[in-house]
């Protein structure tokens, strides 16, 4: 496993920024529910790496992993800033629920 940190740039995305606008919905949503998820994943990943062994090789796959799923949650939490940008103003009020 790796931690990749790709050169992406949400500033001028558009929330139909595929052929298939109902794809893109999907997906824009997904968004939403991931930045969300993330983190709770982050912790229960630290939790069960605290619990192994220090020897463990399973501690440095962990640590990874951990590192990896920040990144992409913060992929996320900019690509939904571009949402919001784009005019989806109902989205703040549902990440509150989540």
């Amino acid at each position: 496993m790796h931690s990749r940190r790709p050169a992406l740039d949400f500033a001028n995305s558009l929330p139909h920024w595929a052929g298939n606008r109902e794809f893109c919905q999907i997906l824009n949503a997904a968004s939403i529910v991931t930045s969300q998820l993330e983190p709770y994943l982050n912790q229960v990943m630290l939790r069960a790496r605290a619990a192994l062994p220090d020897n463990s090789p399973l501690q440095e796959e962990l640590r990874i992993f951990v590192q990896q799923e920040s990144t992409h949650c913060r992929y996320h939490s900019r690509y939904n800033r571009a949402l919001h940008e784009a005019g989806y103003d109902r989205l703040k009020s549902l990440e509150k629920m989540l």
